[in-house]
């Protein structure tokens, strides 16, 4: 018999149909790729020279526009920056930039091979970019020496200046007689059974990030920036060379890594690739420079990795103001309330606002703000007594304790047979009044807990 026309196909030809579409497309993506790498390889040298050609003809326009000044004025930004927009798109005919985006305070361009480039023009008295350097190690405060590590019974303050002969910096530690040293060193004096300074870094390379670990508060102070498409980045020590480009090129392939105007920064994914799980367990992180918690990107990785609080700026800030707020915020910290406890971070952040401002009044009003864990709201040096074994390991049971009794006489009775298989877990459960509880959670209905 003849069949119709119109009659259905088998699944079989479908099926053929539907792989061939598959390979074609697999075949149509590799040819892209391929294309995509033969026209943007990431190639150090090739890299570089752009970065230095680019930021050199950006250096000529600043330099014409300051007449013989340091700084721009806030005021003066937006158009150095829509000037420098203008250059930018010469360079993408030039074949120099990938392609570019003006945000508020920078300019961010993509380089060969997809490395972004943040372009900040110096701005007076504002922690984001580079500043000029200068060779004043000599000057600055020399009471807030860390101390020698102790026994491990007090919690570890660690403190990081990437660029620690940065002038505008050093001029504010100078003028105000503050730095981020000192407000360790009060932390430390004012607990001493509980917190000792004991590290800090006058440099922070690729590989500090381990330094990170078993530090219960780090006060980073330097200096940052913000792309919409990266989030907020942290410039580090290592200076754009030739040997950087080529020793980091999978971190810049992954973009955890920026250049700078001198230095690399590093993003939100560069914590998250390199940090540990838990590597921050229980700590505070005080990030200082400009936006770094303008977006929550940074600060959820830092709270991803153990963090308990994570405090910042939310824009571009004034140095003397952000250096004010920073030590008035730990010195607070040290306060207690009248019950004996020690105040929470937010009490102490609204006694520092309320010494200094709420914002710094300068151009972008920025704010330090907290960034807590999903769920809390609350963060203390000295947490109130039982938080912190609420928070930890389980308690030690006395072998006459009332959770073991029960465990022994009420429930291991009914299996005596070896061969029966009873697991038994120890963990913590929310109790009836909200907070947690240690108990026995067993796989079988008849075992019960008793909390403790």
């Amino acid at each position: 018999m003849k069949r119709s026309e119109n009659s259905s196909k088998s699944p079989t030809f479908y099926f053929s149909l539907l792989a061939a579409a598959l390979f074609l497309a697999a075949v149509l993506l590799f040819l892209l790729l391929r294309f995509w790498i033969s026209r943007h390889p990431f190639e150090p040298p090739v890299v570089l020279e752009s970065y230095q050609e680019v930021r050199g003809q950006l250096l000529q326009l600043e330099e014409a526009a300051l007449s013989g000044r340091d700084a721009f004025s806030p005021e003066e930004l937006s158009d150095v920056l829509d000037a420098a927009a203008l250059q930018a798109d010469e360079y993408l005919h030039q074949g120099l930039l990938e392609r570019y985006v003006q945000e508020e305070d920078c300019l961010y361009m993509e380089l060969p091979g997809g490395v972004g480039y943040v372009y900040t023009p110096p701005v007076e008295n504002l922690q984001g970019g580079t500043a000029a350097s200068l060779s004043l190690g000599a000057l600055r405060p020399q009471a807030a020496a860390p101390e020698a590590a102790g026994d491990g019974s007090r919690k570890s303050i660690l403190t990081i200046e990437p660029t620690p002969s940065d002038a505008n910096l050093l001029a504010n530690y100078l003028t105000s007689g503050r730095s981020p040293d000192q407000a360790a060193r009060q932390v430390a004096e004012a607990l001493p059974d509980d917190y000792v300074f004991d590290r800090n870094l006058d440099a922070f390379l690729p590989e500090s990030v381990q330094e990170l670990t078993a530090h219960s508060v780090i006060l980073w102070y330097g200096h940052g920036g913000y792309t919409t498409e990266h989030g907020p980045s942290l410039e580090i020590s290592t200076p754009v060379d030739l040997a950087g480009l080529e020793t980091y090129q999978t971190c810049f392939a992954n973009q955890e890594f920026l250049l700078g105007d001198e230095h690399f920064h590093v993003t939100a994914k560069f914590f998250e690739e390199h940090l540990e799980d838990g590597a921050l367990e229980g700590s505070l992180v005080y990030l200082a420079p400009c936006h770094s918690v303008q977006d929550t990107r940074m600060a959820e990785v830092l709270i991803q990795k153990g963090a308990d609080l994570v405090a910042g700026t939310t824009n571009g800030i004034f140095i003397r103001y952000n250096l004010f707020m920073l030590t008035d915020f730990f010195t607070a910290l040290t306060n207690r309330y009248e019950d004996g406890s020690y105040w929470t971070a937010e009490d102490a952040l609204a006694w520092a606002r309320s010494q200094n401002g709420e914002t710094d009044s300068l151009f972008y009003h920025a704010q330090v703000g907290l960034c807590y864990p999903h769920g809390e709201r609350e963060y203390r040096l000295i947490p109130l007594a039982g938080e912190e074994e609420a928070a930890g390991s389980p308690p030690t049971l006395a072998g006459d304790s009332a959770p073991v009794r029960y465990l022994n006489e009420a429930i291991l009775p009914q299996y005596p047979a070896p061969a029966d298989t009873l697991e038994i877990s120890f963990r913590q459960f929310e109790g009836a009044g909200g907070g947690n509880v240690w108990g026995f959670q067993g796989d079988r209905p008849q075992l019960a807990y008793l909390g403790c």
